[in-house]
């Protein structure tokens, strides 16, 4: 989920064309849908964080947003890691020697950067080396280990 509170269309200057179009939308403040009960009365419920499900602008505005965040990443990863990126969906190759550094590199830049709190079941990470995880890998980042 991004945050409305940073919107990730915000500062990107990637987003210039997209701002008007946001800004009228939803994007640039709260929003609220109603619901109605058994006896027909309505209750509003608030739309607080994140984009609006099946919103065709919501992909456009995600992968732009977290785009300089993925660029400060890539600065920070060894030369020979690779981030690769399909919206949410993260997947990261380096060796086993640089994972909790590199997990560490992609989380928070993401966080910092997008307002994107990373979930791991979201992002991927692969060594060329194969073999199960390396020793001391948090309980929390061997989520993301998949070459087991």
């Amino acid at each position: 989920t991004t945050s409305r509170g940073q919107p990730c269309w915000a500062n990107s200057v990637n987003c210039r064309k997209l701002r008007p179009s946001c800004r009228l939308y939803v994007y640039g403040s709260l929003s609220a849908h109603t619901w109605y009960d058994d006896e027909r009365v309505p209750h509003d419920v608030p739309q607080a964080e994140g984009g609006e499900q099946g919103d065709p602008l919501m992909p456009e505005v995600y992968a732009l947003g977290q785009h300089e965040a993925l660029r400060a990443v890539r600065q920070e990863l060894h030369e020979r890691d690779v981030l690769l990126a399909f919206l949410d969906d993260l997947y990261l190759l380096t060796t086993r020697s640089r994972v909790t550094e590199a997990i560490g590199v992609v989380t928070s830049k993401v966080a910092e950067m997008a307002g994107v709190q990373r979930h791991l079941d979201k992002l991927e990470v692969w060594s060329a080396a194969g073999g199960p995880a390396p020793p001391g890998l948090s309980e929390r980042h061997l989520l993301a280990w998949k070459v087991d």
